[in-house]
C-alpha cells in the first residue's frame, strides 16, 4: 500500500509526501529462488513461439532473446508505465553490435550504458564468444526488427508467463 501511494505521488495523483500507509508494518514474504533456464530450454521456448506465430513478428520473441542474451531486465525492455520508456529498435545497433540503454530506460544502474558484443581483452572476452552471443541473439531479433518504435509493449511478460504455464 505504501508503494501505491508513492507511485500516485510520482504520477501526480496525490500531493507530494502524502502517504497515510508509511507507518504500516510491511508483511515479509519469503521469495522463491528464481528459476534459471538452460540454453536448451530457451531455444525450445523461442522455437515454440516461432512455430506458433508462423513467421509473424512478436514482442515475445524479442523479450525472450534480449533478456538472457543481453542481460536486460524486463523493465529495461518494456519500460514502466508513467515513469520511463523501454528499449526501442533505434537503441540496437546491428552493425556495431551494441545496445544503447538510454538513461530513461535504465534500471540496473540508473545510468546511461552500452552493452557491447565485441572483444574486451581487459575482461577476458575474446572475439569468438562475443560474436557467438551476438549472432545467436541477432538471429532471433532480426525477423522481429522494425525500423522505429518500442521493442516490446508493456505487459508482454504477463502473456509469456501465462502461455508458458499453460503449455
Amino acid at each position: 500500500m505504501c508503494h501505491l501511494y508513492k507511485r500516485a505521488s510520482v504520477w501526480g495523483w496525490s500531493p507530494s509526501g502524502f502517504n497515510p500507509a508509511k507507518d504500516v508494518v510491511r508483511l515479509r514474504v519469503r521469495r522463491k529462488e528464481p528459476s534459471v533456464w538452460s540454453a536448451d530450454d530457451l531455444r525450445s521456448c523461442l522455437q515454440c513461439y516461432q512455430r506458433q506465430l508462423h513467421g509473424k513478428p512478436s514482442t515475445r520473441i524479442a523479450i525472450l532473446a534480449l533478456g538472457p542474451f543481453a542481460g536486460l531486465l524486463l523493465s529495461e525492455i518494456e519500460g514502466v508505465a508513467g515513469e520511463r520508456d523501454g528499449l526501442s529498435w533505434e537503441d540496437i545497433d546491428f552493425k556495431r553490435r551494441h545496445i544503447h540503454i538510454r538513461l530513461e530506460a535504465a534500471r540496473k544502474l540508473a545510468e546511461l550504458r552500452y552493452i557491447t558484443f565485441t572483444a574486451k581483452p581487459e575482461s577476458g572476452l575474446s572475439e569468438d564468444p562475443a560474436a557467438e552471443i551476438w549472432n545467436a541473439m541477432a538471429s532471433w531479433l532480426l525477423p522481429e526488427l522494425k525500423l522505429i518504435g518500442p521493442v516490446a509493449g508493456r505487459k508482454s511478460q504477463g502473456d509469456i508467463n501465462r502461455e508458458l504455464r499453460d503449455a
